[in-house]
């Protein structure tokens, strides 16, 4: 038997079912109907009668009868405003305000500027997209579910994602002034670790085998995948995002291909001698610090700081459920097979989940079931790696 909602009087929701569609979403469906339509009698019912009864007279039959209907009328709207405002956030993870927001956002990329055959409207096309990359539905399921041919599912589902892709650097922005001074403090707020702008971490996109070095994607887990790195504030807003290396390239190799290594040695991009919170596969740096390595010999203090900076660092661990549980085909195989494609699908779905926290659409967070690396001899990069060993032993002592 499936859990009860406390909140509903419903048996399960499409959310522990995800997709095809099963007896269970049926009745989870009507009841969560059942429950709008009495919620809404209940109140129009009150509202009605003291209305009424404020006549100081006895009602008449018109006056009843015009009672009646103003309940019946005003139930049956709210009832099924709640009702398709509850469905609409279940099966696509927003709220039809965001949707309708994403939809002024990217609609003049989504309709054909030259002659050919039309295109489907671009509300269809971004409901299509959104579908695709909220549920684990196959393009089969969805094209008879919008009654659509695969090439134009396809086609729309690029289209929305290369749109967003497009404005990621609109929603995916380093802290920098008083929004980093607000990040430190958001942080410090939460676990108690200063001065901390950001949490790293990275995680795997299932893929299938593409044609050229399949072997060079299979991850350590043994299947197929692409990585994907976060860096996130203390709102789990993604700040910084860098997909598309093979799964089988080690964290801190996939960390020093991407922007954030260059970040590093810029103090500009670290105010008040700030820096990012990563675990114990990255390398430890002046602006990035990780745990104190446990061999069993830890002292209490060097204890109270790896569970304080890992208290901050659970902040990004949340912010990859968050993502995965609100796109859901990122939990399954990626829809393409080339590598550009996956790289846009993936930031496009980042954007969305950005816009979705802004936005403050909350949706239920899902888990998400982790050795020295290459040494290349720069001073520079082991000045900048003591300085971070003092700098952890330092905020150590001051815990």
């Amino acid at each position: 038997m499936p859990p009860r909602l406390s909140k509903f009087s419903i048996s399960a929701t499409c959310i522990d079912y995800v997709h095809p569609w099963t007896n269970s979403c049926v009745s989870a469906t009507a009841g969560l109907g059942l429950h709008a339509l009495q919620e809404s009698l209940r109140i129009y019912t009150t509202v009605y009668l003291v209305t009424l009864l404020m006549k100081g007279r006895i009602p008449s039959k018109d006056d009843i009868r015009r009672t009646v209907l103003g309940v019946l009328q005003s139930t049956a709207f709210l009832s099924w405003s709640a009702f398709s405002y509850s469905i609409f956030l279940c099966f696509l993870r927003l709220s039809k305000n965001t949707f309708n927001y994403l939809h002024d956002l990217i609609r003049e990329d989504l309709v054909r500027h030259v002659l050919g055959c039309p295109t489907i409207s671009s509300y269809h096309q971004l409901m299509i997209a959104i579908w695709k990359m909220a549920t684990t539905d196959s393009y089969r399921s969805v094209c008879d579910r919008f009654n659509v041919g695969r090439a134009t599912a396809v086609r729309a589902v690029r289209r929305v994602c290369h749109a967003l892709f497009r404005r990621a650097s609109r929603f995916i922005q380093w802290p920098t002034g008083d929004g980093a001074i607000e990040v430190m403090r958001g942080f410090e707020r939460a676990s108690g670790f200063p001065k901390t702008i950001g949490a790293i971490d990275g995680t795997h996109i299932r893929i299938n085998a593409p044609k050229q070095s399949p072997v060079d994607y299979i991850n350590r887990k043994g299947f197929h995948s692409v990585q994907l790195q976060l860096v996130c504030d203390h709102k789990a807003l993604i700040t910084h995002c860098y997909a598309g290396n093979p799964g089988s390239v080690h964290d801190q190799r996939v960390f020093r291909l991407s922007e954030v290594a260059e970040y590093l040695n810029d103090d500009n991009a670290f105010p008040e001698d700030s820096h990012i919170l990563g675990d114990s596969a990255y390398e430890i740096h002046q602006h990035l610090l990780t745990p104190y390595r446990d061999n069993g010999h830890l002292s209490e203090k060097q204890k109270k700081y790896n569970y304080r900076q890992s208290a901050a660092r659970v902040t990004v661990e949340r912010c990859i459920g968050l993502l995965k549980g609100r796109m859901r085909s990122l939990l399954n195989c990626l829809p393409m097979a080339r590598v550009d494609l996956m790289v846009e699908y993936i930031v496009a779905c980042c954007v969305i989940h950005n816009i979705c926290i802004l936005r403050e659409d909350e949706i239920t967070i899902i888990t998400i079931p982790k050795p020295n690396d290459e040494n290349n001899g720069n001073n520079s990069r082991e000045v900048r790696r003591n300085a971070g060993i003092l700098k952890r032993d330092i905020i150590m002592n001051s815990l």
